[in-house]
Parts: C-alpha cells; sequence; structure tokens
C-alpha cells in the first residue's frame, strides 16, 4: 500500500475515534447521500489528507464507505499520489462496509468503526494497482 495513503488513513482515524460524536455519524447518519462527505469536515482536509465519503446504500443496514485522499493535503507524499493520472481526488483508494444502526451504544458503534478502519487499511490499493 502507498506509504503516504496508509499514513493519512491513520490520522483520519485517530481524528475520527478522538470524538463520539465522530463515531456515532458513521454508524447512525442512515440519510446521507452517496458522494458526500462522512468524515472529516473539510476545515481539516490540508492537516489530515484524507477523508471518507459515503458510499451506496447496500442490502440490510449496509453502507459502503470510500477513502480518498485530499488535494489540499499539506503532506507532500499525498500530493504526489494524487499527480498520477486516474488517481485524483475521488479515486478510492479503499472501500469497505460499514453496518449502520440508529440506536447503537456507544460501544457498538465504537467496535464498528474500528472494524470499518482495519478493513479499510487492509483492502488499500498499492500505488502499482491504483496507476491501472
Amino acid at each position: 500500500m502507498a506509504g503516504a495513503a496508509k499514513k493519512a488513513l491513520e490520522a483520519l482515524k485517530t481524528h475520527v475515534m478522538a470524538s463520539q460524536s465522530r463515531i456515532n455519524k458513521l454508524v447512525t447518519d442512515t440519510a446521507a447521500n452517496a458522494g458526500t462527505r462522512a468524515a472529516p469536515a473539510k476545515t481539516h482536509d490540508a492537516s489530515i489528507g484524507a477523508r471518507i465519503d459515503w458510499g451506496t446504500k447496500l442490502a440490510g443496514d449496509k453502507r459502503l464507505l470510500k477513502f480518498q485522499l485530499n488535494s489540499n493535503a499539506s503532506d507532500s507524499g499525498v500530493k504526489r499520489l494524487l499527480k498520477v493520472p486516474k488517481r485524483g481526488s475521488h479515486y478510492d483508494w479503499s472501500e469497505t462496509q460499514i453496518k449502520q444502526n440508529a440506536n447503537a451504544t456507544a460501544d457498538e458503534a465504537k467496535a464498528e468503526v474500528e472494524k470499518a478502519f482495519a478493513a479499510l487499511k487492509t483492502a488499500m490499493k498499492t500505488e502499482d494497482e491504483a496507476k491501472k
């Protein structure tokens, strides 16, 4: 996997996991439209370098999450990854499913988000895969 993308994913995870409201949003926001930002707020684009966008709603209570890098990231490695053709800021470096539950407890929500971040890390594309 691309080192800069991995670093950005870790920064994003740290940011989300630092706030129960951020955790809850990923698990309980069932009304968000596909293609819109799930986390973080746009004001954190430069410092974190990445975001999660909402994907399509899947069967049952599942929702697709898409990990993308930000074009205005301050990290030079992230900027370099975005300059390769076919890999702009809307390129999905990784995606996973998350189980949504409007009635999830704080512990359930935290466990589900931890699971989603682990899956995003495992599914992360390498630089060579991203060039295809």
